[in-house]
């Protein structure tokens, strides 16, 4: 029992170490989202992306081309977390400008050196107290 324990937590470990990546990396990265948004154009995403990408939005599978990543946006704000030891990063974007205003946020996770997550949820007018402008003020 006690060995088994043991295990797993090495496991655990070791894991959490083959997670790790550097900062740099990261920052790279989200600039990639970041420009891929603002051009709406998902293939500049193609360099760090897995073959085997699963891309959401508000939590439904979709195919990367036909998202919100494919509406280029002029982005007023936008805000990147980096944890190097997870891996992963959050985004917020603020896009206040009509016509089409929205709020969105994305968090990416990376897999030896490539995204095999991208999860975003997008918020837009028509949605339960939306603001982009407001937020854009408060938060930016």
């Amino acid at each position: 029992m006690k060995t088994q324990s043991i295990l797993a937590a090495g496991a655990t470990l070791v894991s959490c170490v083959a997670s790790q990546c550097s900062r740099s990396f990261l920052v790279d990265a989200t600039s990639k989202y970041v420009a891929a948004q603002t051009e709406g154009k998902p293939a500049t995403l193609a360099a760090i992306a897995a073959a085997n990408l699963n891309y959401t939005e508000s939590d439904k599978t979709i195919d990367i081309k036909t998202g919100v990543l494919a509406h280029a946006m002029k982005i007023d704000h936008s805000r990147s977390i980096h944890d190097t030891t997870l891996c992963a990063t959050f985004t917020e974007l603020i896009v206040a400008s009509p016509p089409n205003p929205y709020v969105i946020g994305t968090r990416m996770v990376f897999t030896d050196n490539k995204a095999s997550l991208i999860e975003t949820i997008a918020t837009k007018p028509g949605d339960w107290a939306f603001n982009a402008t407001g937020y854009l003020h408060w938060y930016a």
